[in-house]
C-alpha cells in the first residue's frame, strides 16, 4: 500500500523539462520522469503550456482518456 501521494508544481515541471532539454537527458531521467508525471496525483501551479504540455504527455502514455 502506498504510503504517500506525489504533488507536482509548475516549478518542479519545468525543472524536469529543462533537465530534459539540456542533454541532461539518460534513460533514468526520461524513466523518473514519466513515472513521476503518471502517478502524481496533485498538480498546482501550472501555467497553462505547462498544462497542456502534461496533459499532451499523459494522452501519449496513459491507455485513459485524458482531458483538460
Amino acid at each position: 500500500m502506498k504510503k504517500y501521494e506525489l504533488a507536482i508544481t509548475g516549478n518542479a515541471f519545468q525543472f524536469m523539462i529543462n533537465a530534459i532539454e539540456k542533454g541532461k537527458e539518460s534513460e533514468n531521467t526520461l524513466e523518473v520522469y514519466r513515472k513521476a508525471i503518471m502517478h502524481a496525483k496533485i498538480y498546482a501551479r501550472m501555467s497553462p503550456d505547462h498544462k497542456a504540455m502534461l496533459v499532451e504527455e499523459l494522452q501519449n502514455n496513459m491507455k485513459e482518456m485524458i482531458g483538460m
